[in-house]
């Protein structure tokens, strides 16, 4: 399925076009689908659920790992000081919005599951392709 599909019943299938060249980086990449792919498949996972709540609990320390992650790559490949800035920009905004989608739900704010699905994969899906995909420009050339 194309990255920027409407993520509500069809599971994400990595395909050549989101890896970044970075073994580390990709596998962390394809963990994160398999977690997204879990809330999609998983048509009882609405965002009040227990099933729901559990995966986001999972998703929301992998992305945090990630990043940290992601950032230790992007300073030793010398990509300019202001496309690193603006893509830890990038990952400090998708914590908060992780963050606040817990505090949402906690107060039991209302949520479907079609935008609570279409927040997770602009998270994980929309910054692989927006930022990361950028990373292999920066990467030296065998």
């Amino acid at each position: 399925m194309p990255a920027d599909t409407h993520p509500t019943s069809f599971r994400i299938d990595a395909d050549p076009s989101m890896l970044i060249g970075v073994q580390s980086i990709d596998r962390e990449h394809a963990a994160l689908i398999t977690q997204l792919n879990r809330l999609i498949e998983n048509p009882k996972a609405e965002p009040a659920s227990e099933s729901f709540a559990d995966i986001l609990s999972h998703i929301g320390p992998a992305i945090s790992a990630h990043f940290d992650s992601e950032e230790g790559v992007l300073k030793s490949i010398g990509i300019p000081a202001h496309e690193l800035a603006e893509h830890i920009e990038a990952h400090t905004e998708i914590l908060e919005q992780y963050a606040q989608m817990n505090c949402d739900l906690m107060e039991g704010k209302p949520l479907s599951r079609s935008d609570a699905l279409l927040t997770v994969k602009g998270w994980i899906i929309d910054h692989l392709r927006d930022y990361d995909s950028r990373i292999r420009e920066y990467l030296p050339t065998a």
